[in-house]
Order: C-alpha cells, then structure tokens, then sequence
C-alpha cells in the first residue's frame, strides 16, 4: 500500500492517499476516502468535465483536490457558525432531548458532534476552486438519523444547511 499524503494545517493532520492508483474510477470522475478532523473517514467524489481524460485530469488537479481539503480543515469554525446561524444549533436543541449529554448543546459540543460524511467537488464548474456539496452528520445523532447538507461556493462562501434524510 502506497504511504499516506499527509497535510496539515494548525496542528490539525488531513491524511490522504493522493496516488492516482488509489482513486477509484466513477463514472467521468473518481472517489476516494479521505479522514479529516481525526474521525472517521470521509467519501470525496471528483465530478470531472465531460470531454477530458479523466486519468490525465486527475493526476493535473490533484493539488486543487488538496487545497480544498485544507480549506475545510481551516474552516470549521465557520461551518459550525454558519449552521448556528440557519437554526440547526436550536433543533439540535430540540431533536437532541432524548440523549444522554449536557443541555444545552454549545456551539463547541456542535462543533465536536460533526462528522463530514461526504462531499463532492464539481471540478466541471470550476476547475481551479470547484464549488463543494457536503453532508454532515452527528455523533451523537443531533438529528434523528437525518443529516445538513452545505454547499460551498467557487468563492468559497456557505450555503443551505438544511437537513437532510
């Protein structure tokens, strides 16, 4: 098994497999698995325009692919703000009442609690700062089973929020 390519941010370690072989063909782009924030790992899907070959395309946009992550990683505070913002901190509130944990949830707690389970960049929009859509989910489980959905602007900024599931 190829070593691990590790980046890191803030004493904060992304650990992922940058190899072309390790990536799995899908479709007009390809998946891999990835682990941020020390958790469990997270599927990234690579949407790839339509006429490029995706082998070459992949191998030329790998440094994107880990420039994104890095903003993820460097971001998660405003991830965890900008769900406050939409109301989720409050039905956190609401959906959480049969957990074992401290009420009320903080802001810090929420933040703790979120697992990108995945997240895809549609390299077709924008090939130098694909916009991204991820889903978070919880642990514990805030909301029942369903999970957020955000979406992450080509100018990096923050969008939906709305649950999903």
């Amino acid at each position: 098994m190829p070593p691990l390519f590790r980046v890191e941010h803030e004493g904060i370690k992304i650990m992922v497999k940058l190899h072309k072989e390790d990536f799995v063909k899908d479709g007009d782009g390809f998946e891999i698995e990835v682990v941020l924030f020390d958790e469990e790992s997270t599927n990234i899907g690579l949407e790839f325009p339509e006429n490029c070959d995706p082998v070459d395309y992949l191998k030329e946009k790998l440094p994107v692919v880990e420039s994104r992550l890095n903003w993820i990683v460097s971001n998660k505070a405003a991830f965890v703000d900008f769900l406050a913002v939409e109301g989720n901190l409050e039905a956190a509130q609401e959906w959480g009442g049969d957990l074992d944990i401290e009420f009320p949830i903080t802001a810090e707690t929420f933040g703790d609690a979120m697992v990108f389970n995945s997240l895809s960049m549609d390299f077709g929009e924008n090939e130098d700062n694909p916009p991204m859509e991820i889903y978070i989910e919880f642990e514990p489980d805030f909301f029942g089973g369903h999970c957020l959905r955000v979406e992450v602007t080509e100018d990096d900024e923050l969008d939906g929020g709305e649950m999903m599931g």
